[in-house]
């Protein structure tokens, strides 16, 4: 999928995008190009493009949206709000679970719009699959239907999981079509994901990374078990645990995936350790080296969403274009850092947890390839900080497993380094969006079966020790969760199911610490959090009022967020 021609046909299918009823579309419903779905549908090279669309509405919802990343690190331990000292208190409350950014109830508006955008793509190509002809096998057909099965779900898991509830469409429709039960919504889900897991394709090869093959549907089946069971603390009606174990067995024992040394996930985590090694950030590329970026179709990548450096301020969205947020601000003042690491500056969003920083030893390689610290890295000493000097809840640590590099490194490849002054550091950002990682699975397995087994290696891996568990224990899995899946869009979900609805959330609410952060150079800030408001609205994000309206009021805001919304 990588550094494809996008086509024209990638919007094939919004013309019956769902109105709601409204002059003011609920969605976009604008056709692109003459074909519609009466014309269109009709080949395999037609599905095969409108499966390329299916898979370009998860890109636009990575580039754009909210739940997807930011809000996800921001509101757990890991992160605080971050961002400029004149760009308002959005993040930092939003951070701090105040109020005061909840009267903007329609901060999660882009991540509805285009997760619903992207399920008409989807839902239209299911619709059509059995008229479509010239098939090269039944494999062929079976492969895009289950691609776009997986894909289904994954919209679907996302918005249960930022909304709670929302309207159910399993095709195209202009209904008016009110919220669903979160019971409805994952019966769809688990259904899509069994399919997918039985006759997805098996293929893990680097050519056909990009696509979501049946590990990918096994694994992201588990996710949803253990999400369920754990934030509403029953079990679903659509799969059991015993399904999730297998669901993890059979990814652990295909014998496709492998653990990957930490510091070569991740382009700049390679750059960095390559420096630190005593060489240039460019051995990162060569293959010489033994800390090499393992590419983006390495064995501990199951599934992510693509990204290239063909973004533009036109609606094109190749880019991660939140890399640019997280990344460092002020850092072209600093040292010419970039030049050392290849690194490049950002908009300061996202500032890491001391907290978090300090809860990993100093043997586990994870630390340093996962956080930046801006003292030692960048010699920017926190009491007197050129970075934080107009940046809110400023730490001195900032994510290094998304970094901007894009105007130092041929973004087409990762690997040859380019005079390259006029790429745009906010567009040209080609990181990949990593969701399911081998490790993850291997954590999953632990946790499903309560031993070690998948605990023990992924912290070997990370520090050298062998056998550092001798019995299980949850508290410690999700510790080591956090360490492994950091800044990957997953720890806030982990906090909220550890105990769930029935346990009021103790967990996540004891894991947010009061500490001394920087605001500006020397301003010292104690981070308050207001975490009786994440329990009232049971760590859920409200449905964008703008589209309630919209839809007449048939879609009610989640239960949680009423009082604030006033009905």
């Amino acid at each position: 999928m990588k550094n494809h021609k996008i086509l024209s046909v990638l919007a094939i299918g919004v013309a019956t995008m769902f109105s709601f009823g409204c002059a003011e579309d609920f969605l976009s419903t604008s056709p692109i190009t003459q074909k519609t779905d009466i014309s269109y549908y009709t080949t395999a090279e037609e599905a095969q493009e409108a499966l390329v669309g299916c898979y370009d509405g998860l890109q636009l919802m990575s580039a754009n949206c909210m739940g997807l990343f930011l809000a996800p690190e921001m509101c757990s331990d890991e992160c605080l709000g971050g961002s400029g000292t004149n760009d308002g208190s959005g993040y930092p409350d939003l951070n701090r679970f105040n109020n005061n950014w909840s009267y903007n109830q329609n901060l999660f508006e882009n991540d509805w719009k285009n997760t619903y955008k992207a399920l008409n793509r989807i839902n239209t190509l299911i619709s059509k699959i059995d008229q479509i002809q010239g098939w090269s096998s039944a494999e062929e057909k079976n492969n895009v239907l289950s691609e776009a099965k997986f894909l289904r779900a994954f919209c679907y898991f996302y918005l249960v999981r930022v909304f709670g509830t929302c309207p159910l469409l399993d095709k195209p429709t202009s209904e008016i079509v009110p919220n669903s039960s979160y019971q409805e919504i994952y019966a769809l889900i688990f259904s899509d994901l069994k399919e997918a897991s039985e006759n997805g394709s098996e293929d893990a090869s680097a050519a056909r990374y990009g696509h979501a093959n049946k590990w990918a549907a096994k694994a992201l089946l588990a996710r949803a078990y253990l999400y369920y069971s754990g934030y509403y603390g029953e079990e679903p009606a659509g799969c059991s645990k015993s399904d999730a174990i297998k669901a993890v067995d059979d990814v652990v024992n295909s014998g496709k995936y492998a653990l990957q040394n930490p510091y070569t996930l991740w382009p700049a985590s390679a750059q960095f350790k390559n420096v630190a090694e005593g060489g240039k950030f460019q051995d990162a590329y060569d293959g010489l080296s033994q800390y090499a970026y393992a590419g983006e179709s390495n064995p501990d990548f199951i599934f992510s969403i693509r990204h290239s450096h063909l973004g533009n301020y036109n609606g094109n969205t190749e880019s991660c274009n939140w890399i640019d947020d997280i990344s460092i601000r002020n850092l072209d003042k600093v040292n010419k850092a970039n030049k050392t690491y290849g690194y490049q500056k950002g908009w300061g969003i996202c500032t890491v947890s001391k907290y978090f920083f300090d809860s990993f030893a100093a043997n586990d390689e994870r630390k340093k390839s996962s956080i930046l610290d801006c003292n030692t890295e960048l010699g920017d000493d926190i009491s007197n900080s050129t970075i934080g000097s107009d940046v809110q809840e400023y730490t001195g640590y900032h994510v290094k497993k998304y970094m901007v590099l894009s105007d130092l490194i041929d973004p087409t490849a990762y690997a040859v380094v380019v005079a390259n002054p006029d790429a745009d550091f906010q567009i040209g950002n080609a990181q990949d969006y990593v969701q399911i990682r081998f490790a993850d699975v291997l954590l999953m397995q632990s946790e499903l079966n309560e031993n070690t087994d998948g605990m023990n290696k992924v912290h070997e891996n990370a520090t050298g020790v062998a056998n550092f568990y001798s019995a299980y224990n949850k508290e410690q899995l999700f510790q080591e969760r956090a360490w492994e899946l950091c800044f990957e869009g997953i720890r806030y979900w982990d906090m909220l199911r550890f105990d769930g609805l029935k346990g009021n959330f103790a967990y996540a609410v004891s894991k947010f610490k009061s500490e001394d952060v920087y605001k500006g150079a020397t301003v010292k800030d104690v981070v308050d959090y207001n975490t009786a408001n994440l329990v009232r609205h049971k760590g859920l994000f409200p449905i964008p009022t703008n589209q309630i309206a919209l839809s007449n009021n048939m879609v009610k805001q989640n239960e949680g967020w009423v009082q604030e919304s006033g009905e």
